[in-house]
Protein backbone atom coordinates (compact mmCIF):
# COMPACT_ATOMS: atom_id res chain seq x y z
CA UNK A 1 0.00 0.00 0.00
CA UNK A 2 1.40 3.34 -0.99
CA UNK A 3 1.39 6.12 1.54
CA UNK A 4 -0.24 9.28 0.33
CA UNK A 5 -0.07 12.71 1.79
CA UNK A 6 -3.48 12.28 3.38
CA UNK A 7 -2.70 8.92 4.99
CA UNK A 8 0.75 10.00 6.23
CA UNK A 9 -0.49 12.29 9.01
CA UNK A 10 -2.92 9.62 10.18
CA UNK A 11 -0.09 7.08 10.33
CA UNK A 12 1.98 9.48 12.36
CA UNK A 13 -0.83 10.08 14.78
CA UNK A 14 -1.37 6.34 15.30
CA UNK A 15 2.36 5.81 15.84
CA UNK A 16 2.50 8.84 18.11
CA UNK A 17 -0.38 7.49 20.21
CA UNK A 18 1.36 4.13 20.60
CA UNK A 19 4.56 5.87 21.63
CA UNK A 20 2.71 7.96 24.21
CA UNK A 21 1.12 4.83 25.70
CA UNK A 22 4.48 3.11 26.00
CA UNK A 23 5.95 6.22 27.66
CA UNK A 24 3.07 6.22 30.18
CA UNK A 25 3.63 2.53 30.95
CA UNK A 26 7.35 3.13 31.42
CA UNK A 27 6.57 6.09 33.67
CA UNK A 28 4.23 3.96 35.80
CA UNK A 29 6.87 1.25 36.12
CA UNK A 30 9.50 3.87 36.92
CA UNK A 31 7.40 5.13 39.84
CA UNK A 32 7.41 1.66 41.44
CA UNK A 33 10.41 0.77 43.59
CA UNK A 34 12.83 -1.39 41.68
CA UNK A 35 13.20 -4.94 43.00
CA UNK A 36 16.29 -6.93 42.30
CA UNK A 37 15.87 -10.38 40.78
CA UNK A 38 16.74 -12.28 44.00
CA UNK A 39 14.19 -10.21 45.95
CA UNK A 40 11.58 -10.74 43.23
CA UNK A 41 12.23 -14.48 43.36
CA UNK A 42 11.92 -14.51 47.16
CA UNK A 43 8.65 -12.58 46.95
CA UNK A 44 7.31 -14.94 44.29
CA UNK A 45 8.26 -17.99 46.37
CA UNK A 46 6.77 -16.40 49.50
CA UNK A 47 3.50 -15.58 47.70
CA UNK A 48 3.38 -19.13 46.30
CA UNK A 49 3.88 -20.54 49.81
CA UNK A 50 1.14 -18.29 51.18
CA UNK A 51 -1.28 -19.24 48.42
CA UNK A 52 -0.40 -22.92 48.86
CA UNK A 53 -0.99 -22.63 52.62
CA UNK A 54 -4.31 -20.89 52.03
CA UNK A 55 -5.43 -23.54 49.56
CA UNK A 56 -4.27 -26.30 51.93
CA UNK A 57 -6.28 -24.72 54.76
CA UNK A 58 -9.29 -24.41 52.47
CA UNK A 59 -8.94 -28.03 51.40
CA UNK A 60 -8.52 -29.09 55.02
CA UNK A 61 -11.63 -27.11 55.95
CA UNK A 62 -13.59 -28.76 53.12
CA UNK A 63 -12.42 -32.20 54.20
CA UNK A 64 -13.29 -31.54 57.84
CA UNK A 65 -16.73 -30.30 56.79
CA UNK A 66 -17.28 -33.49 54.79
CA UNK A 67 -16.18 -35.58 57.78
CA UNK A 68 -18.54 -33.66 60.06
CA UNK A 69 -21.42 -34.12 57.62
CA UNK A 70 -20.75 -37.84 57.47
CA UNK A 71 -20.59 -37.99 61.27
CA UNK A 72 -23.94 -36.20 61.51
CA UNK A 73 -25.68 -38.87 59.44
CA UNK A 74 -27.87 -41.40 61.16
CA UNK A 75 -25.71 -44.34 62.27
CA UNK A 76 -28.29 -46.68 60.74
CA UNK A 77 -28.19 -45.30 57.22
CA UNK A 78 -31.00 -45.39 54.69
CA UNK A 79 -29.27 -48.14 52.72
CA UNK A 80 -29.43 -50.51 55.69
CA UNK A 81 -33.17 -50.06 56.25
CA UNK A 82 -35.42 -52.80 55.11
CA UNK A 83 -39.09 -53.36 55.62
CA UNK A 84 -39.92 -56.07 58.11
CA UNK A 85 -43.58 -56.04 59.11
CA UNK A 86 -46.71 -54.02 59.81
CA UNK A 87 -49.04 -54.53 62.75
CA UNK A 88 -50.25 -53.21 66.08
CA UNK A 89 -47.87 -51.86 68.73
CA UNK A 90 -48.47 -51.50 72.44
CA UNK A 91 -46.28 -50.23 75.26
CA UNK A 92 -45.13 -51.55 78.63
CA UNK A 93 -47.05 -50.70 81.79
CA UNK A 94 -45.13 -48.98 84.60
CA UNK A 95 -45.32 -52.13 86.73
CA UNK A 96 -42.58 -53.71 84.55
CA UNK A 97 -39.96 -51.11 85.59
CA UNK A 98 -37.06 -52.79 87.37
CA UNK A 99 -37.90 -56.31 86.18
CA UNK A 100 -35.50 -58.41 84.14
CA UNK A 101 -35.99 -58.60 80.39
CA UNK A 102 -35.49 -61.78 78.38
CA UNK A 103 -31.88 -60.86 77.59
CA UNK A 104 -31.04 -60.23 81.27
CA UNK A 105 -31.19 -56.42 81.34
CA UNK A 106 -33.19 -54.53 83.92
CA UNK A 107 -36.18 -52.97 82.16
CA UNK A 108 -36.66 -49.20 82.27
CA UNK A 109 -39.54 -47.32 80.67
CA UNK A 110 -37.10 -44.42 80.15
CA UNK A 111 -34.91 -46.28 77.63
CA UNK A 112 -35.54 -46.64 73.90
CA UNK A 113 -36.15 -50.39 73.97
CA UNK A 114 -38.78 -52.83 72.77
CA UNK A 115 -39.92 -56.44 72.83
CA UNK A 116 -40.37 -58.55 69.71
CA UNK A 117 -41.20 -62.23 69.34
CA UNK A 118 -38.52 -63.27 66.84
CA UNK A 119 -35.94 -60.54 66.19
CA UNK A 120 -32.51 -61.15 67.76
CA UNK A 121 -31.61 -59.17 70.88
CA UNK A 122 -29.73 -55.97 70.02
CA UNK A 123 -31.51 -55.49 66.68
CA UNK A 124 -32.15 -51.83 65.96
CA UNK A 125 -35.67 -51.26 64.61
CA UNK A 126 -37.29 -48.13 63.23
CA UNK A 127 -40.94 -47.98 64.34
CA UNK A 128 -43.21 -45.70 62.28
CA UNK A 129 -46.66 -44.74 63.56
CA UNK A 130 -48.83 -45.05 60.43
CA UNK A 131 -51.45 -42.64 61.79
CA UNK A 132 -49.15 -39.62 62.20
CA UNK A 133 -45.87 -40.61 60.48
CA UNK A 134 -43.73 -40.17 63.60
CA UNK A 135 -40.67 -42.40 63.85
CA UNK A 136 -38.55 -43.79 66.66
CA UNK A 137 -35.54 -46.11 66.74
CA UNK A 138 -35.53 -48.79 69.44
CA UNK A 139 -33.32 -51.70 70.44
CA UNK A 140 -34.86 -55.14 70.92
CA UNK A 141 -34.06 -56.44 74.42
CA UNK A 142 -37.11 -58.53 75.36
CA UNK A 143 -39.60 -61.08 74.01
CA UNK A 144 -43.28 -60.44 73.40
CA UNK A 145 -45.92 -59.17 73.02
CA UNK A 146 -48.05 -62.22 73.60
CA UNK A 147 -51.45 -60.52 73.35
CA UNK A 148 -53.51 -60.84 70.18
CA UNK A 149 -51.86 -59.83 66.92
CA UNK A 150 -49.52 -57.23 68.36
CA UNK A 151 -46.09 -57.14 66.75
CA UNK A 152 -44.03 -55.02 69.17
CA UNK A 153 -44.10 -53.74 72.75
CA UNK A 154 -42.41 -50.35 73.17
CA UNK A 155 -41.06 -48.68 76.29
CA UNK A 156 -43.19 -45.75 77.44
CA UNK A 157 -40.67 -43.13 76.30
CA UNK A 158 -40.55 -44.67 72.79
CA UNK A 159 -44.36 -44.82 72.68
CA UNK A 160 -44.62 -41.15 73.67
CA UNK A 161 -42.18 -40.14 70.90
CA UNK A 162 -44.47 -41.61 68.24
CA UNK A 163 -47.61 -40.28 69.94
CA UNK A 164 -49.37 -43.46 71.01
CA UNK A 165 -49.49 -43.15 74.81
CA UNK A 166 -53.02 -41.76 74.98
CA UNK A 167 -54.48 -44.42 72.68
CA UNK A 168 -52.39 -47.28 74.09
CA UNK A 169 -52.21 -49.03 70.72
CA UNK A 170 -51.11 -47.90 67.27
CA UNK A 171 -50.77 -49.41 63.83
CA UNK A 172 -47.06 -49.33 63.02
CA UNK A 173 -44.56 -50.31 60.37
CA UNK A 174 -41.25 -51.88 61.43
CA UNK A 175 -38.02 -51.42 59.47
CA UNK A 176 -34.93 -53.33 60.52
CA UNK A 177 -31.88 -51.07 60.68
CA UNK A 178 -29.27 -53.55 61.89
CA UNK A 179 -29.07 -57.03 63.32
CA UNK A 180 -26.59 -58.05 65.98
Amino acid sequence: MALTQKSLPKAKTVAAKKAEKSVKVVAKVANKPQISKPQATKQAVRSEKISAAKSAKATQAKVSLKVEKKAEKDPYQEANRRYFQTGVASYYANMFNGRLTANGEIFSNNKMTAAHRTLPFGTMVEVINLRNGRKVIVRINDRGPYVGKRVIDLSKVAASKIGMVSSGLAKVKLNILSKK
